[in-house]
C-alpha cells in the first residue's frame, strides 16, 4: 500500500526500483551458467487513467497475440482487478530467464512499452518466486479423472441454464468464473510456518475441489515479506465453498496468530492460456 504523502511514495518506488535492478543484474550476470533451466515468474502492473482504458485495452490485447506464441512461455494471464478503476495486470510463467529476455526484445513488446511511456501509464514489474507444491498448481496437472469430473460439473451447469430457460446472453453471477488474489505480508521469521500452512490448504484444494482451476503461491523476489496467492474457480458457488471450508479457516487463524496481514482482491481474466490448458485437460479425459 502507498502512503498518502507523495515524498514517501517516491521513496518507496525508488527502493523497489533499486531492488528490481539488483535482481535483474544478478540474473544477467548468471546468464548461460547455472540458471539455464530455472523457471521465472513475473507480475506486471499497469496503472491506467480511466479515460485511457479503451486505447490501453486495444494496445494491450495486441501483445496477447505475441504472448500466445512466445517461446518458453508456460502460462500467462491478463486481468483487471475489480476493486478499482485503474489497475491492470499481466502474470507470466517462463521456462527460463533467457526466454523472458527474448520476449522483451520483440518489436511488439517494445512498441507497447513506447505506448506506455507516451501516455503516462505507470508500470511496475514484480519478479516472483515459486512457493508451495508447484507440481499440482493447475488443474490440468492433476490427472484426467479430475478433468473428467470438472467437465461433468460444467455440463450440469449448462443443463440447469436450459432448464431455467435463460436467454443465451443472460448470465447467472453464481455460474461465472471466480478469481481472487490474496496478498500476504508475512514477517520473515514466520515464512516456513506460513508456507507449511498454505501447502496444507493446497492439498485440500487438489484432493477435494474439482472446480478449482489453479491455486498458486508466489513470493515477491525483491521483498522479504510479501506473498500473493492466486486462485481461480469455475463458478462463485465453488469459491464460496472454498473460503467457508475448515481448512481455509485454519489458514486465517494462522495469520491472526502470527500478525500476518492479508488483503483480498477479486479480478476478472480478460485473456490468457488458462482456458487453453483446461480444454487440453478435458480432451485428454
Amino acid at each position: 500500500t502507498f502512503s498518502p504523502h507523495p515524498a514517501n511514495n517516491k521513496n518507496k518506488m525508488a527502493r523497489r526500483s533499486a531492488a528490481l535492478l539488483l535482481w535483474i543484474q544478478e540474473r544477467l550476470s548468471r546468464r548461460g551458467k547455472d540458471i539455464e533451466d530455472e523457471p521465472v515468474y513475473f507480475g506486471m502492473k499497469f496503472e491506467v487513467p480511466p479515460h485511457r482504458h479503451d486505447k490501453f485495452m486495444e494496445e494491450w490485447m495486441r501483445t496477447e497475440k505475441t504472448c500466445s506464441k512466445a517461446k518458453g512461455l508456460d502460462f500467462y494471464q491478463m486481468s483487471k482487478t475489480l476493486t478499482d478503476n485503474t489497475d491492470f495486470w499481466t502474470y507470466t510463467e517462463w521456462d527460463t530467464f533467457e526466454d523472458w529476455m527474448d520476449h522483451c526484445e520483440t518489436s511488439d513488446v517494445r512498441d507497447f512499452m513506447d505506448f506506455i511511456e507516451d501516455n503516462d501509464i505507470l508500470f511496475t514489474l514484480y519478479p516472483l518466486e515459486a512457493a508451495g507444491d508447484t507440481k499440482r498448481e493447475y488443474r490440468s496437472a492433476r490427472g484426467p479423472e479430475v478433468a473428467r469430473r470438472a467437465a461433468e460439473r460444467s455440463s450440469s451447469r449448462v443443463t440447469r441454464r436450459r432448464d431455467r430457460e435463460m436467454d443465451a446472453d443472460e448470465v447467472d453471477p453464481r455460474e461465472t468464473t471466480a478469481h481472487i488474489a490474496v496478498n500476504f505480508h508475512v514477517p520473515p521469521s514466520t515464512h516456513t510456518e506460513f508456507v507449511d500452512a498454505f501447502e496444507d490448504i493446497q492439498d485440500r484444494v487438489v484432493d477435494k475441489e474439482d472446480s478449482n482451476r489453479f491455486y498458486v503461491l508466489r513470493k515477491f523476489a525483491t521483498m522479504n515479506h510479501h506473498y500473493v496467492l492466486r486462485g481461480g474457480w469455475d463458478d462463485l458457488d465453488a469459491y464460496m465453498d472454498h473460503i467457508t471450508s475448515k481448512t481455509f479457516h485454519n489458514l486465517r487463524e494462522m495469520t491472526e496468530d502470527n500478525d500476518i496481514e492479508w488483503y483480498a482482491e477479486p479480478f476478472q481474466v480478460l485473456a490468457g492460456s488458462e482456458d487453453e490448458r483446461m480444454d487440453a485437460a478435458v480432451k485428454r479425459a
